[in-house]
């Protein structure tokens, strides 16, 4: 198997792993970490080609219960990755659309596939630990509320302010409206810290309360996601150019994925000053990384 073939398997374990937590007839579940939903449509499209199967199962649960997905936050989460993933999510997106009514975004240009649709999907209890995000848009709606409170639920600072949750996939106007509203439910206090607004937990008691089991881990899917999908696209386009080549292109992809690797607290790979022998260690970081987080080992704050 190739280099390029083992971090491809590892990302379809992945995404099979947590579309089985979600009710397709799949593997094993993901187990303790939070499923991102509009990341992992954004994941399976990029390997529709290398699974059909597994696009075709995705889009079987997602003719019975799109009603979970959030097409803003996809609409604005397609805007952040590489043009190589936006084709590949309108050609998954335009077979949804061709089947149902969704009218899901992103689909321009994108040409419907024939899919096989099992109907042997389900929709996972939502109250399994992985399935947090599922579970607070059945409480509290499919929108950045939700969202807002599972990032709530898993910052690490004492306070925070919509710009630290940019990353979501919301407007920041959205995101302030939504942590206003909290504050005025009485759910977290607002205090302002010189020329911006912060915001921190006042009851988080009774809402652990309210939708518990909590996950181990809460990952920033969206940084994660475009880390993967990257990746993906750079190891399988690079597998037939020279290693000098390949090793050039992986610098330009770790300074292009800096912004998200640090927000995710990856210590990047420390180019070579031969490209040819960069190459080797970018495929050795790039697969124990894709191992760890399909494995369940995400990496982040």
């Amino acid at each position: 198997m190739t280099a390029s073939q083992e971090i491809e398997s590892q990302l379809l374990d992945l995404a099979w792993r947590q579309w089985t937590e979600l009710g397709v007839a799949g593997m094993k579940p993901y187990g303790q970490v939070a499923v991102g939903i509009e990341e992992l449509l954004l994941l399976t499209a990029a390997l529709a080609d290398a699974d059909p199967r597994l696009r075709d199962e995705a889009l079987d649960w997602c003719a019975k219960f799109g009603r979970f997905v959030s097409k803003p936050r996809l609409k604005n989460l397609l805007r952040s990755v590489s043009p190589e993933a936006r084709a590949s999510f309108a050609m998954f997106a335009a077979s949804h659309n061709a089947t149902t009514n969704a009218g899901w975004p992103g689909d321009e240009g994108g040409k419907a596939v024939e899919v096989r649709l099992s109907g042997k999907s389900r929709l996972g209890n939502p109250a399994r630990p992985a399935l947090l995000n599922l579970r607070l848009r059945t409480l509290f709606g499919v929108g950045a509320r939700a969202d807002v409170l599972a990032a709530l639920l898993s910052a690490e600072a004492p306070h925070v302010s919509a710009a630290d949750l940019a990353y979501l996939g919301y407007t920041k106007r959205n995101i302030a409206q939504v942590l206003d509203d909290l504050a005025l439910s009485g759910l977290v206090r607002s205090q302002r810290v010189r020329n911006q607004v912060r915001f921190s937990w006042k009851r988080r008691q009774e809402l652990d309360a309210l939708i518990r089991p909590l996950p181990g881990r809460i990952p920033r899917w969206p940084n994660l996601m475009r880390v993967l999908i990257g990746l993906h696209e750079l190891t399988r386009n690079a597998a037939r150019k020279p290693e000098t080549v390949a090793g050039i292109e992986a610098v330009k992809f770790l300074d292009v994925a800096r912004s998200d690797l640090e927000s995710l607290r990856i210590e990047p790979m420390q180019p070579s000053e031969r490209p040819a022998a960069t190459w080797p260690r970018f495929i050795r970081w790039a697969t124990k990384l894709a191992s760890d987080v399909a494995s369940g080992r995400t990496p982040g704050p």
